[in-house]
């Protein structure tokens, strides 16, 4: 777990984000709130899509990525859950499946 801050994180996306080539600057807007990034804006195919959201959900401090991104003229809505969403989604699961079977 990370204490970053909203504004750290929200650099750190943006940097990201100019890293992908293909993207033009000021194409995808960021907010970030209590570590939860939403992305808004147009690329022009969905490997820049895909490219975007695979770096930007490996910034440390993402708890989570919402997209709303237009791409070859489709809005594409897309909601990725973290790593650590996935571990505590596995570790529940493991507890409720120990509760009912113990």
């Amino acid at each position: 777990m990370t204490n970053r801050s909203d504004d750290d994180i929200r650099s750190h996306v943006l940097d990201k984000i100019s890293s992908v080539p293909s993207v033009r600057p000021g194409a995808v807007e960021v907010h970030v709130n209590s570590g939860v990034v939403t992305l808004s804006g147009r690329v022009s195919s969905y490997q820049e899509l895909f490219d975007i959201e695979g770096r930007v959900g490996k910034v440390l401090g993402v708890l989570g990525l919402y997209t709303y991104i237009q791409s070859d003229g489709c809005m594409v809505r897309h909601q990725r859950r973290t790593n650590g969403e996935r571990r505590c989604a596995v570790r529940d699961r493991r507890y409720l499946n120990d509760v009912v079977t113990g």
